[in-house]
């Protein structure tokens, strides 16, 4: 198992052991789960209902110094493949 999905999953966990916190895999346009690509989780606020999608990147610790980084921020107000 990758590192970064067993970080996912037990992230997942906690906040979903948070209360008023609600957090899973987004959703394509098309209702089924996107378990793969940006973004890697949806967080709910219960109370406010405000949805927020994280990404959360892990890195090999030898190339912690590195400027090299493959993933890029981009913001938007709607993401191309998850409804809002």
């Amino acid at each position: 198992m990758k590192s970064a999905v067993h970080f996912e999953d037990t992230l997942r966990d906690l906040l979903n052991n948070t209360a008023g916190l609600r957090c899973d895999f987004p959703l394509t346009a098309e209702g089924k789960v996107q378990r793969s690509g940006y973004p890697d989780l949806r967080i709910i606020d219960l109370e406010s209902k405000r949805v927020f999608y994280f990404g959360p990147k892990t890195l090999c610790y030898r190339n912690r110094n590195s400027s090299f980084r493959a993933f890029y921020f981009e913001p938007r107000k709607a993401t191309k493949q998850s409804p809002q």
